[in-house]
């Protein structure tokens, strides 16, 4: 059988390595939190980024509407102008052949 020395250098031994595992494990764990940290950040300045994209975009997208609307009601009051201006083309050459 093993002497005390022996059993007491092999839980010596033992408890190093356990020691030497807690130290690993713990500097996974430090590590890790860091990267899950960075990540969280990561993650908030993409979303961020997003958004403002998104309100950019709305933003350009309403402006463009408006130009369209505008250029709409442009059209419509050119076509009614020219609507006038062929009715009293149309009277005027009416009441010219009347005159003949």
């Amino acid at each position: 059988s093993k002497s005390a020395s022996q059993e007491q250098e092999q839980l010596q031994k033992e408890l190093d390595t356990v020691t030497s595992e807690k130290r690993v494990l713990f500097a996974v764990n430090t590590t890790m939190k860091c990267e899950i940290e960075s990540l969280k950040r990561n993650v908030a300045e993409i979303t961020d980024a997003k958004e403002t994209e998104s309100r950019n975009l709305q933003k350009e997208l309403a402006e463009k509407l408006e130009f369209i609307a505008a250029k709409d009601a442009s059209v419509d009051r050119l076509k009614q102008e020219l609507g006038s201006v062929y009715q009293q083309l149309e009277e005027t050459s009416k009441s010219a052949s009347q005159k003949q």
